[in-house]
């Protein structure tokens, strides 16, 4: 490991794409500032460890049972009504008619 001592506003440069500036030390801690191309992924150490302990331990979980639509472990799902079945559902969000539009409701009968 290279460890370099730096003054705030200096660079450290990583081949020619990469620049770490120390923007700023606050006790025991340095801010830094990272210049690179989008497609170099710049991530903190500690989220990469967490992420693959996670990954880690979900796949070692045992198989859980996953659901359908309309299925729950063999139950039908509950399916509440559907907003167009609401009377007062929709009233505050209709779209302004244009001249010679005709709504039409599920409700409608004539044609």
């Amino acid at each position: 490991m290279l460890v370099l001592t730096r003054r705030i506003g200096q660079v450290i440069k990583i081949g020619d794409e990469v620049e770490i500036v120390l923007v700023g030390v606050q006790g025991e801690q340095a801010r830094i500032g990272i210049r690179a191309p989008r497609r170099v992924a710049v991530v903190r150490g500690e989220l990469v460890e967490e992420v693959t302990a996670e990954n880690r331990a979900a796949a070692e979980a045992p198989e859980v049972l996953t659901r359908t639509r309309g299925e729950s472990l063999g139950r039908p799902l509950k399916q509440g009504p559907r907003t167009a079945d609401i009377p007062s559902a929709g009233a505050s969000s209709r779209k302004a008619q244009s001249p010679g539009e005709r709504r039409v409701s599920s409700t409608d009968t004539s044609s």
